[in-house]
């Protein structure tokens, strides 16, 4: 079953680190419409991390599907913590509807105040242009309030993935 990522894991730099998942390779983009995304899942670095969940109206989360062999699927799993549980989900793609799986935070870990580091929004934001996601919607990400990381070294390796030349937003 195809994976369909949402937050930093959009970005395929970010997805294929050999303790994630090396193999992943990009299917198509998806939605998954009347959900919607937050950063709402606190991290164990104590900032907020994407979630999504069901949404009244008319929401609608964007994102990429990847093929994971099993294997690096449950090396995925530790890398995204014991915060995060398995959920499938029927996605709209060109191709029509598709079955996928994704992470959503369990409710222990949630927590409304949460706010993204800056490397981790931006992760997010360079998943969704890399991926060519809708403008608006790579606007509103952008948009998402976040603090810098005290840890300036992790803050450097993160954006590191993005890539030379990127600027922070």
């Amino acid at each position: 079953m195809l994976h369909f990522a949402y937050g930093s894991n959009l970005l395929l730099s970010r997805i294929r680190l050999p303790q994630r998942a090396p193999s992943a390779r990009p299917v198509t983009i998806a939605s998954l419409d009347g959900w919607r995304l937050t950063f709402e899942k606190s991290g164990t670095d104590g900032s907020g991390k994407a979630t999504v969940g069901p949404a009244l109206g008319g929401d609608r989360v964007h994102g990429v599907l990847y093929d994971i062999p099993d294997r690096e699927a449950r090396w995925l799993d530790d890398a995204e913590g014991p915060g995060y549980g398995r959920q499938t989900v029927e996605v709209k793609a060109a191709e029509g509807q598709l079955s996928a799986w994704l992470y959503m935070a369990k409710e222990q870990a949630l927590d409304p105040l949460a706010v993204p580091f800056s490397w981790y929004r931006d992760l997010v934001v360079a998943g969704a242009r890399q991926n060519r996601l809708p403008v608006a919607y790579v606007d509103h990400l952008a948009s998402v309030r976040a603090v810098e990381d005290a840890n300036e070294e992790r803050a450097r390796r993160m954006f590191g993935l993005i890539g030379s030349g990127y600027f922070s937003l």
